[in-house]
């Protein structure tokens, strides 16, 4: 019927609507559908004979021609889609990332509840900023702040797993069980069957070489007394060892080796022929060299089983050793672990022992920190032994300086405030490993001794009671308390002042591992309190004061207390009395005047005493400032100390490090060439260069320069009238070579036996 669609058996779509906003790309689609409905409707009347077109036939595996697809056209999200853009600060995106930010707490929150709440509720405080939309770039910053702090706690959840699972490992393992503790056991039992075979093989060999008849020469008597019995004697104690594999020693590995190199030895005397002509002799000669040869393999193979059991028995401590360094062994959250594994280290030397032997440079760094950690004090012999296996005291040196950045760091992820109030109060471990560094090197041993000397000789030297609190005194004391606590006072002031003179005499009196640990403080404390210099060297004081001076007098208390329960008469005990009292009283001088804190309400019987910390009001008193001056000085010397030696360029660039270099030099017995460059570096010409000429280069010259190349031009030069042609040239050949012997000098600065030149050089680069 007319205007009706013809049907054509499928139903045609509908055109495609355009989309608002989609531009060209939706109109030309529209034509291109009404354009192919035309074409499908219109029927031809006339058939258009067209040439056949010839087509390569396709074959099977051939792939058709990719279909093309029309680009997509691009729509809009609906209002109320989260759609992120490419810019930070749109509202959308930031809440598109506080979404993620939730989904990663989920699973952290299985494993650190504790700290993922704070996290959760910043998540929550930035999407009530991006209410106001002037918070914007306020709810952008703290959101990629979280992030930062998100990333840093899954990291850290990973790094606890692994050390509780490396702990469990290790406490599965001293308890006797655990895979790790299984695959020992079976690798002890193989080794233990080896030598059994081994031993098989010596009774075995013995027959062979038995032979009847003469002996040819002594070397052949000899075969059992230099291999037979030796191995006999060796294996049944490897094995014995092998029942328990953690009884294995350095020692018995490297027995293996030695028996070995022993057999080498006599496989050779037998492998040497010279003079041997005899048949049936030759053979048994090859004969012994072919056991000796079997039973060096069983010894290098026992060898190489030993080795890989003591592996294996440092291999759970190792891994937990290393689990917590990954951390750091200094953590506070690491706390609990460390003094766990430390008790295992400090209760079985032979596991310590293994490790030492086994383990690598940080984890015995790890090691240390464990045992350092230990709530009871220092286990000193112990950590003398970790020290003694990693090459002396610079190994808890450079711990301790680790640690005390680290708690530092710590410290300043407080605000300002708080972080410089608490700034190593405590006893952490950072301080506990420096005080040990002291104590464990040979210098600070002597250092602490001689102080402790000097200390119990001051205290053995009082005559009379040194008591400031009149309620610690007799009824009758204390009905005239006036005249005995000025004594007091002025005893104490005196004490105080002999004391001081001593830890202060001389700063070089100080070792230098003391000052590097002591710049370690000063260092840490500039960054803590934004460069308080004063609030930096009470922490030195608190460094040398608190950790290594008081603690002597405690320990003289400690000495004077073992002497009164052993004395009976009352006048000693009185006077051990005074003495452990003064201990006391001077602990406490000594520690308020280097934290330059007065004493208040707490110890008011102590106020009289103020006077050594201030004279007035904001001026210092004179032991304040000679003790300030030290810290000062004591602080510098460390920074020296840790400076490399400046290059020879340097030195010269610096009238000050040029004239200690001229010192070092007249000791070197080399100052002639310092001087020589000085006087030709500008290339002298005339007067001046006759002069240097006379002075360094003529073959009598009072002080010659130790140069070789362009001496015979410079005689040459001075042979010919006046004026004399100094040329250039020469100048610069002979100044080459002096530099070069100059930077010989200079290299030669940072042997021990320069020390002293060194540090003043490094300081007047300061």
């Amino acid at each position: 019927m007319k205007g009706k669609p013809v049907v054509t058996g499928k139903e045609t779509p509908p055109p495609p609507t355009p989309t608002v906003g989609s531009g060209g790309t939706a109109l030309r689609a529209v034509l291109a559908f009404h354009e192919t409905q035309i074409r499908g409707a219109q029927t031809p009347t006339t058939p258009v004979r067209t040439p056949p077109v010839t087509r390569p036939t396709p074959t099977p595996s051939a792939t058709p021609p990719p279909r093309r697809v029309p680009p997509p056209v691009p729509t809009r999200e609906r209002r109320g889609d989260v759609m992120p853009t490419d810019n930070p600060l749109d509202p959308t995106a930031i809440r598109v990332r506080m979404g993620e930010v939730g989904k990663r707490l989920l699973p952290l929150a299985r494993d650190a509840a504790d700290r993922v709440g704070p996290l959760r509720d910043e998540n929550t405080a930035i999407g009530v900023l991006l209410t106001d939309p002037l918070q914007t770039q306020a709810a952008k910053d703290r959101m990629d702040r979280l992030e930062a702090q998100v990333t840093v706690l899954e990291k850290r959840v990973v790094q606890e797993k692994k050390v509780a699972v490396a702990r469990q490992q290790l406490d599965d393992f001293q308890a006797g069980r655990g895979p790790q503790r299984v695959a020992l056991m079976q690798k002890a039992t193989t080794a233990s069957g080896d030598i059994d075979t081994a031993l098989a093989s010596v009774e075995s060999n013995k027959a062979k070489v038995v032979r009847e008849g003469i002996i040819f020469d002594s070397r052949d008597k000899d075969y059992h007394k230099e291999v037979t019995n030796k191995l006999k004697e060796f294996l049944p104690r490897a094995k014995a060892a092998l029942a328990d594999p953690t009884t294995i020693t350095k020692e018995l590995v490297k027995e293996t080796t030695t028996l070995g190199s022993a057999l080498y030895q006599t496989r050779l005397e037998y492998e040497n022929m010279t003079g041997v002509t005899k048949k049936d002799h030759i053979a048994q000669r090859q004969a012994k060299v072919a056991c000796i040869n079997e039973h060096m393999a069983q010894l290098s193979q026992l060898g190489q089983q030993l080795k890989e059991l003591r592996e294996q028995v440092a291999a759970p401590a190792i891994g937990a050793l290393t689990a917590i360094t990954e951390i750091g062994a200094t953590d506070p959250t690491m706390a609990g672990q460390v003094t766990r594994l430390a008790q295992v280290f400090k209760d079985d030397p032979a596991v310590r022992k293994t490790v030492l032997e086994t383990a690598g440079e940080s984890v015995c760094v790890g090691l240390a920190a464990t045992l350092i950690a230990l709530p009871t004090p220092t286990d000193t012999a112990a950590l003398e032994e970790v020290t003694a296996a990693r090459g002396g005291s610079t190994f808890l040196h450079t711990l301790a300086t680790k640690a005390v950045g680290q708690e530092a760091e710590t410290s300043r992820q407080k605000n300002a405030a708080s972080a410089m109030n608490s700034f190593f109060r405590a006893n952490t471990t950072g301080t506990k490993l420096a005080k040990a560094a002291v104590e464990t090197s040979i210098e600070g041993k002597r250092y602490l001794e001689s102080n402790k000397a000097f200390l119990a000789e001051q205290l053995e030297g009082l005559t009379g009671s040194v008591e400031m609190d009149p309620t610690k005194m007799s009824a009758e004391d204390q009905r005239n308390s006036a005249p005995l606590v000025a004594r007091a006072k002025s005893a104490n002031k005196a004490m105080t002042k002999t004391i001081l003179d001593n830890v202060t005499a001389d700063v070089k009196n100080v070792p230098v591992d003391v000052a590097k640990l002591a710049d370690d403080f000063y260092e840490e404390a500039l960054r803590t309190s934004n460069g308080n210099q004063e609030f930096a060297l009470t922490q030195v004081g608190g460094f040398v004061m608190l950790r290594l001076i008081n603690p002597l007098l405690l320990d003289l208390n400690s000495e004077i207390d073992k002497t009164l329960a052993k004395t009976k008469k009352d006048k000693e005990r009185k006077a051990l009395e005074d003495q452990k009292r003064a201990a006391v009283l001077q602990g406490k001088l000594l520690q308020n005047l280097s934290n330059n804190v007065k004493f208040g309400a707490k110890e008011a019987f102590m106020a009289p005493l103020n006077e050594v910390i201030e004279t007035s009001p904001g001026v210092p008193s004179p032991e304040m400032v000679q003790m300030r001056t030290f810290f000062r000085d004591l602080q510098k010397r460390g920074r020296v100390a840790k400076m490399p030696i400046p290059s020879l360029a340097a030195i010269v660039a610096k009238a000050e490090a040029l004239e200690a270099f001229r010192a070092f030099c007249t000791r070197r017995g080399a100052l002639e060439n310092l001087e020589f460059w000085e006087a030709a570096k500008d290339h002298p010409t005339g007067p001046a260069a006759q002069k240097v000429y006379d002075n360094f280069l003529a073959p009598n010259a009072a002080t010659p320069a130790n140069i070789d190349s362009s001496l015979e031009e410079f005689h040459e030069c001075n042979r010919q009238a006046d004026p004399k042609p100094w040329d250039r040239a020469p100048w610069d050949r002979a100044l080459t070579e002096i530099w070069k012997n100059l930077e010989s000098t200079a290299n030669s600065i940072g042997q021990p036996m320069y020390a002293n030149e060194a540090n003043a050089i490094k300081a007047a680069m300061l």
